[in-house]
């Protein structure tokens, strides 16, 4: 079956507003280049020049620019950020380590923990 960001190389998130958005996560477990406005919680995904690029809300020259500047280098240079974002989410964003986390929420508003 075909999946939407089978072939898509960067992963573009310019939202006026976000909560915490999952097309990052889906965008970081494919090892794939993301561009997103810094509002919400994006910034608790993207660390800027590490797992991705984040640009000001409500700013499409800084997006054109950010784009332009992938888009004019060898998409090696960015590995380092693909791989960065992918080890991110491997180490926080995995059903397991999601359920971990809920888990031991649970625990703590129960008191059994």
């Amino acid at each position: 079956p075909w999946e939407p960001l089978q072939d898509t190389e960067v992963i573009v998130l310019p939202s006026a507003n976000e909560g915490s958005p999952l097309v990052l996560l889906e965008a970081f477990a494919r090892k794939k280049l993301v561009v997103a406005s810094a509002v919400g919680a994006v910034g608790e995904f993207v660390e800027d020049n590490q797992t991705g690029f984040l640009i000001p809300p409500r700013s499409p020259q800084a997006l054109a620019d950010s784009l332009v500047n992938i888009f004019e280098r060898p998409s090696v240079e960015f590995l380092q950020h693909r791989m960065r974002a992918y080890d991110c989410y491997r180490q926080r964003h995995t059903i397991e380590q999601s359920s971990a986390r809920l888990e031991s929420a649970i625990l703590a508003a129960s008191g059994l923990h």
